[in-house]
């Protein structure tokens, strides 16, 4: 109970923010970036199913032999010489740099400041934000390839690959992001749009060959080789389904396409959102699928805009819109921390 009433002053004070600070952009995103981190990274070692390892880790300064982690390594050994076994410094330092990194994408792709809003609220209610919790290593990588796409976006090719090495070397499977570069410039028409989708759905499919690449290119993936079939749990299907039905709205009601910042969101979206569909009975896939689904955080909020100003009710539509996004995140959230996906109950500081 004391965490249900916890994300629901988490929920209200965001909504709070909103309404108050509607006009000054950084103050909201500097308190979204204070609340977020403290709350990730002050938690005790029992809060996410990996974190107790991750504690274990670097108290006793084991590395992540095989897994392609030297970046990640690094960074641990640098925290470890400057502060020593006090792994809530450890955890609070990683968590920082990861929302950090994840705010400045948000504020880099969205230009309409009620998108922000959105992006931090998507994040947190469809689960990502929890997720972190759990896949620390993960998501800090994620957070790096979100700034590389950032710089991708800008044509800064140089620095973005950099990133992506970078990325990389804190979590393997990072690598899987060097398939956004050709989709920023393939052209962004809507049989493009199903081409890619398909092309993702085959790879979705081919769980088997994917967990047998990584194994052999990182030994910490043979874990994954005896356990094909073990679910990703969390409804990861129907997360899937919503998302791609809101990218089919923005595709066939909006011309999102026609945005090449846009369109070019929509696209990573949809590879993600059609891997949680096809690949919900892999847990790599999955893994995998989040460094694409992240950008639905940012995607749903450009497609919400670009379809309600189709209508000559433009604000009515895309507070209609917004609502659904908004009330099914509750419902995700709600239907995740029931089943305790991730075990970040309880939570507890200590």
């Amino acid at each position: 109970m004391e965490f249900y009433l916890l994300q629901f002053a988490l929920f209200l004070v965001y909504t709070t923010l909103f309404l108050f600070i509607l006009k000054n952009r950084p103050i909201y995103c500097v308190i979204s970036i204070l609340h977020l981190s403290l709350l990730l990274g002050l938690r005790s070692y029992t809060v996410g199913t990996d974190t107790a390892q991750y504690v274990s880790f670097y108290n006793n300064q084991i590395n992540f032999n095989g897994n392609g982690s030297a970046i990640y390594i690094f960074l641990e050994k640098i925290i470890w010489r400057l502060f020593g076994p006090n792994y809530h410094v450890f955890l609070f330092i990683l968590s920082t740099i990861t929302i950090i990194l994840i705010v400045l994408a948000f504020s880099n792709f969205s230009r309409r400041y009620e998108f922000i809003f959105l992006n931090i609220y998507i994040f947190i209610s469809y689960y990502f934000y929890f997720e972190s919790f759990n896949a620390q290593r993960q998501f800090l990588a994620i957070s790096v390839t979100m700034i590389a796409l950032v710089l991708l976006n800008k044509n800064r090719w140089l620095l973005s690959l950099l990133l992506i090495v970078l990325a990389t070397g804190i979590h393997s499977t990072a690598i899987i992001m060097l398939a956004a570069y050709p989709i920023k410039y393939i052209k962004k028409t809507k049989l493009n749009f199903f081409l890619v989708c398909i092309i993702s759905a085959i790879f979705g499919l081919s769980s088997n060959q994917l967990t047998v690449f990584f194994s052999h290119l990182f030994s910490h993936y043979n874990m994954y080789t005896n356990a094909i079939g073990l679910s990703s749990r969390g409804g990861s299907f129907f997360l899937g389904l919503f998302i791609f039905f809101m990218l089919i709205l923005g595709v066939y009601f909006s011309d999102i396409l026609k945005d090449q910042e846009g369109s070019f969101l929509v696209f990573l979206t949809a590879i993600g959102s059609i891997l949680y569909m096809v690949g919900m009975h892999s847990q790599l896939i999955i893994r995998v699928a989040d460094y694409f689904l992240i950008y639905a955080t940012i995607s749903i909020p450009i497609v919400i805009y670009k379809v309600s100003k189709k209508f000559i009710q433009s604000k009515i539509v895309y507070l209609f819109l917004s609502a659904t996004v908004m009330i099914a995140g509750i419902v995700i959230l709600i239907y995740k921390l029931s089943g305790n996906l991730g075990e970040i109950i309880p939570y507890t500081l200590h």
